[in-house]
């Protein structure tokens, strides 16, 4: 794992202020994260809401048809489906109350560090006046010099050389009291930057480590439930496939059929003639032998 300590360096020292600036953009990377959540429950709920119609909708077919089973099985994995991902609303939702509540305690902690790093940035600042000031210094140190050597060297004047001489002079000792500075604070800007990127490492592994953590329980619980939902789609493919034209015909039977034995031909002289008064008998057989006649006589047709 790369360390802060080996890499926060750097002839202007800003350092500092990038591990600065890098807790706002961790904040803004939770806040970032937040919203992401938030928009894919937003188009979820959006979806359970399509669902919901399309339920309503196919609960209004008809249910008297033999195609009746197919309707109900759609309408059944539907709502299995619709409470699957209204789940993975719910969860979602205690996800994205955890990451706000998150997002609100990190900028106390923000808050906490900067004021413990307050001597870092004194520190820092000191070390970038005083960089600024060797750097002049040493350029004006640098263009004496050769003002002086080129003075020497075109054996001029003595009141131009001494002048010279002077300003030479002057910039060297400039040049020196800001080498001295420079050395007498590099050691305490050395340990205080130390100290401030452990500081700064320690509180983005922690960062890091809780964002990971909102990452890992989205991605699981996304995981888990299209794992429900392939077991959903399958569990309703299989509901099809035992839902064959047979199938439905037995069921459509089973459910609406009237009754299994045809119509007989109705004997509209059923009693027995031994009952009858005498004085009907002979009407009784006469009709009784018309009938039968009428009869042979479809029957040859």
């Amino acid at each position: 794992m790369s360390m802060f300590v080996h890499h926060f360096w750097g002839e202007k020292h800003n350092g500092f202020e990038v591990l600065s600036s890098n807790l706002k953009h961790g904040e803004q990377s939770c806040r970032d994260l937040e919203d992401f959540v938030k928009q894919l429950t937003v188009m979820e709920e959006q979806y359970v809401k399509s669902l919901a119609r399309i339920i309503k909708t196919v609960g209004s077919y008809s249910t008297s048809s033999s195609f009746s089973p197919i309707w109900q099985a759609i309408k059944t994995s539907l709502e299995k489906l619709s409470s699957a991902h209204s789940d993975l609303i719910k969860r979602w939702h205690e996800l994205n109350k955890d990451i706000h509540k998150y997002l609100e305690s990190l900028g106390k902690k923000h808050k906490t560090l900067k004021d413990s790093q307050s001597a870092t940035l004194e520190a820092v600042q000191s070390m970038q006046a005083i960089t600024n000031s060797l750097a002049k210094s040493k350029e004006s140190y640098s263009a004496k010099f050769n003002d002086y050597k080129k003075v020497l060297s075109e054996k001029t004047n003595a009141k131009k050389i001494e002048r010279s001489e002077s300003e030479f002079k002057k910039a060297t000792e400039e040049y020196k009291t800001n080498v001295t500075k420079y050395n007498s604070s590099v050691d305490e800007y050395k340990r205080k930057m130390t100290e401030s990127t452990e500081a700064f490492q320690e509180h983005e592994v922690e960062h890091l480590s809780q964002l990971e953590q909102f990452i890992q329980k989205f991605s699981s619980v996304k995981e888990e439930k299209h794992t429900e939902i392939g077991e959903l789609h399958y569990e309703f493919h299989s509901s099809l496939s035992g839902l064959s034209v047979e199938s439905l015909l037995d069921t459509f039977v089973e459910t609406k059929g009237t009754g299994a034995d045809p119509p007989g031909i109705v004997d509209l002289f059923a009693c027995t003639y031994v009952t009858l008064h005498p004085s009907l008998l002979s009407v009784y057989k006469y009709l009784v032998s018309a009938t039968l006649h009428y009869q042979f006589k479809y029957f040859l047709r």
